[in-house]
């Protein structure tokens, strides 16, 4: 099982190479996705989202794919009411539907 480590705004933004109020006016604009809060003080962002979401700059993607790929981001997300035992892991089941960017 792989390991998923949630980032938090200014890790985000070093990796993005940008200021972190950059990452949240992205967000607002459908060019990346929305932070998941983690506890009551603190919000993050999945990495492999964000590394998604940078494979997808470099592709070269358009904004308007890259919007289509955070929508399916997001909509790949699941609610804490599933659970793991029943249905097989939260984090196999996110990354299953997680595009693949090559070739399109």
């Amino acid at each position: 099982m792989a390991h998923t480590t949630m980032l938090k705004v200014r890790e985000v933004a070093a990796r993005k190479a940008c200021d972190p109020s950059s990452i949240y006016r992205d967000a607002n604009k459908g060019l990346f996705t929305k932070p998941i809060k983690v506890s009551f003080k603190s919000s993050g962002w999945p990495d492999y989202e964000v590394e998604t979401i940078i494979r997808a700059h470099i592709a070269g993607k358009s904004p308007d794919q890259i919007r289509a790929l955070v929508t399916m981001l997001e909509a790949a997300r699941v609610a804490p009411d599933d659970h793991p035992q029943k249905q097989g892991s939260r984090q196999s089941r996110a990354a299953e539907r997680v595009p693949v960017l090559a070739g399109d």
